[in-house]
């Protein structure tokens, strides 16, 4: 995922290509119907079509390839190939059309040398088309979040990283308070509604290199990449004071505010990916028995003995605004 800056596009973002790259896939399809047409029926043979050296960059699918942008197209590999495979077909195109502009005959040889260029251009086509269609199955269509299919590559992904660079990284796994109540009262419209604003809230906060992921229902996984589990808490109680801030409208019309309960851990190296999640869980679930709407840090359970004067897991540093529940409608 990283080489091709997945954590770099949205759901939006690969939707755009894929509509940009078939419509510039018809383009070329139509190009070459023509160029067929023009051989097999003797039609005039287009100078700016076939002919000038930097034709490929004139034709309709040309034109859209060096006028594209984003790194997340860029920098992928088959997109960087099909730049001197698209050109190459070209080369063999000038060379065929020299010859039927001038009633030369044209060998098997020449013929099958352009086809073999073309049918490589269409496959890479097809491969780069195939990989966005994969990277599109990786977001939860809902949110525009990461899937929980995408969630642990990503996980191993930094788990790794922690391992060979030592550097910190933390998790937390966020729980949306009472939501099966705002479903209940309001229907299932709105509480997808209701997901989709906290997952805008949360990933316009959130730094270019951090995850967001949908982990089931009204939870979602978040990981901090380089940040201690100290400095992480911070960022997310402050996400948690501004999520409870953000009013949910629905046709026009106040609902509700949500708070959100968060279980935080840090990722260790010698601990699983799936133990890690676990921990967060846990602190998830002790937040909750708390009373909802806090951030708390996972404490090991023979050092929480020490400490039973405190609620379990708890290490609580911001008073928590008072949790309000849903609105009736007018």
């Amino acid at each position: 995922m990283s080489k091709f800056h997945l954590q770099h596009l949205t759901a939006d973002d690969i939707r755009s290509i894929l509509r940009s790259l078939e419509s510039a896939m018809a383009d070329h399809e139509s190009w070459i119907t023509q160029w067929h047409r023009t051989l097999i029926c003797g039609l005039p043979v287009d100078d700016d079509a076939y002919l000038v050296r930097d034709s490929h960059r004139h034709c309709g699918f040309g034109q859209w390839y060096y006028r594209q942008d984003h790194s997340g197209l860029l920098d992928h590999p088959n997109f960087i190939t099909i730049d001197k495979v698209h050109e190459r077909m070209h080369d063999q195109v000038r060379r065929i059309a020299r010859k039927a502009r001038t009633g030369a005959p044209i060998t098997d040889g020449e013929y099958l040398a352009f086809m073999k260029e073309e049918q490589k251009l269409f496959h890479e086509m097809l491969v780069l088309k195939e990989s966005f269609h994969e990277m599109l199955g990786m977001f939860d269509c809902l949110t525009g979040a990461f899937s929980r299919q995408a969630m642990f590559p990503i996980l191993f992904q930094e788990h790794a990283r922690v391992d060979r660079t030592g550097e910190p990284c933390s998790i937390a796994i966020v729980d949306l308070d009472h939501f099966k109540r705002v479903n209940d009262t309001y229907g299932h419209q709105v509480g997808d509604h209701v997901l989709r604003v906290t997952a805008e809230y949360f990933s316009s906060n959130l730094r270019p290199y951090d995850w967001l992921c949908r982990y089931g229902g009204e939870e979602f996984l978040i990981c901090l990449p380089s940040t201690p589990v100290e400095t992480a808490h911070a960022i997310l109680d402050r996400f948690r004071i501004g999520l409870s801030g953000t009013p949910v409208t629905w046709e026009d019309r106040l609902l509700i505010h949500i708070t959100a309960s968060i279980g935080l851990t840090t990722m260790a190296a010698d601990l699983s990916v799936k133990e890690i999640v676990c921990r967060a869980d846990e602190a998830l679930y002790a937040a909750k028995n708390a009373g909802r709407n806090r951030v708390t840090i996972w404490v090991d359970a023979e050092k929480q003995q020490l400490r039973k004067q405190r609620p379990t897991f708890s290490r609580n540093k911001t008073q928590s605004p008072p949790h309000k529940e849903a609105e009736p409608l007018p």
